[in-house]
């Protein structure tokens, strides 16, 4: 466990096993932990626009990091760097226990991508007719994503719904509704 996770003025800092972390990210806004995957989650961006996303392991070391604008992102896997370029990401994420980085990206379209953790490219599909993909979410150690379906508005005209990503196909299975 991590403990005093604080931002301030371009540097992160937090303690674990007793020593302090500190890192230097320009115009990082905000920064989060996740006990159920270990990592510390950082956002950066001009105007607190998160246009750069890293995932630090507690004891500080990047595991994970995408630049939206640059369309770059880059993940460390068993000691290997691995680094993909992709045009017009809207969201991406990686999912260490189902071996998987997702994007969605708005180049033909409205893509969701998946990789697995070695830059092999799975799938690529852009036919979710109904849905807008809008960005994921960690749920139980699993990556989903949250869509807009407005032909499953319910009383209140709430149409944003988790679903499941198969990993093999892209396939969505819907979970229930976002919140």
């Amino acid at each position: 466990m991590i403990s005093n996770l604080n931002i301030n003025l371009n540097k992160i800092e937090w303690v674990y096993n007793g020593k302090r972390i500190s890192i230097d990210i320009l115009n990082s806004f905000f920064a989060s932990k996740d006990d159920e995957l270990k990592v510390v989650k950082v956002e950066s961006g001009e105007n607190y626009i998160a246009d750069r996303i890293y995932y630090f392991s507690y004891d500080g070391k990047i595991l994970y990091e995408c630049n939206l604008l640059r369309g770059i992102i880059k993940w460390n896997i068993n000691g290997k760097n691995v680094e993909i370029k992709a045009k017009n990401i809207q969201c991406a994420d990686i999912s260490f226990t189902e071996n998987r980085v997702f994007i969605i990206s708005q180049e033909d379209g409205q893509e969701l991508i998946g990789y697995t953790l070695e830059g092999v490219l799975v799938f690529k599909r852009n036919d979710y007719y109904k849905l807008k993909l809008l960005y994921f979410v960690h749920v139980n150690r699993k990556l989903q994503v949250v869509c807009e379906n407005s032909s499953m508005q319910d009383s209140y005209n709430r149409d944003r719904y988790n679903y499941d990503i198969n990993i093999i196909n892209g396939e969505l299975s819907i979970v229930g509704m976002a919140y």
